[in-house]
């Protein structure tokens, strides 16, 4: 990030301090993401496209945003829940960071009421986003259902097309898994979300689970450990494994 402040404390070094100052930076990733996605999502849930351009800059060096769709906001809001249990815990505000003005907006003033000991201006900032979320969400829940079944639909298509890749040609498509199960956590969160899925696609992702079950060699969490805390293995038992090749 190309400008901020430091917030000090008790200094981290090495490996450490620059798993933290990532932690920082996918904080302040997902952030920009649901904010852009909140402020645009009742334009959005009224329009008849699923995948919606986010008016969002992508900070410096950072993967481009995906378009605004039902899942890709769960998935950033559920991300974003698991990271800031690390982010936002004593120990790691005591240390030394480099924080960027987005953050600094709203961490170094804090809201009317604030209490250091209960919570901090980046809590409430994520609670106001989450709250305006769901008053967005309840105002227009057919349309959300609605929006949400065709995600539904169309991440079922990405995820049996990958499985379908993977059966073919295992050596080459086991590397992308950490990344293309994301597809699968968002058909976990959309799931009851989403009105009207048909019983043959629910019948699909059950049978595609059968299959993903009898490739999988248990192991570690495949996602940073960050987030582990958002995604338990009863839940996502297949972020707790690789494809066997």
């Amino acid at each position: 990030m190309a400008t901020g402040s430091r917030l000090t404390g008790s200094r981290l070094t090495g490996s450490r301090k620059r798993e933290r100052q990532l932690v920082v930076l996918q904080v302040e990733y997902d952030l920009r993401y649901l904010k852009a996605g909140v402020e645009e999502l009742e334009q959005y849930l009224l329009s008849s496209q699923l995948y919606w351009p986010v008016h969002v800059v992508t900070p410096t060096g950072e993967t481009p945003y995906p378009r605004l769709t039902p899942g890709e906001l769960l998935l950033a809001r559920e991300k974003l829940r698991a990271r800031s249990l690390d982010f936002l815990s004593s120990d790691f505000l005591s240390s030394d960071f480099l924080l960027s003005d987005f953050l600094l907006s709203d961490f170094l003033s804090p809201s009317p009421g604030y209490n250091n000991e209960v919570t901090s201006p980046v809590q409430a900032k994520i609670d106001r986003l989450e709250g305006d979320f769901n008053v967005i969400r309840s105002k227009w829940r057919g349309n959300w259902g609605k929006k949400a079944a065709q995600d539904f639909s169309s991440r079922l298509a990405l995820w049996r097309n990958f499985l379908g890749d993977y059966r073919k040609v295992p050596d080459d498509q086991a590397p992308f898994y950490a990344y293309e199960v994301r597809t699968r956590v968002i058909l976990q969160l959309l799931e009851p979300e989403a009105v009207g899925i048909p019983a043959a696609e629910l019948d699909m992702r059950t049978g595609l689970d059968t299959l993903l079950r009898a490739i999988l060699v248990p192991g570690e969490f495949i996602w940073e450990a960050a987030l582990e805390s958002g995604f338990p293995k009863a839940d996502y038992w297949y972020l707790y494994a690789q494809p066997g090749v």
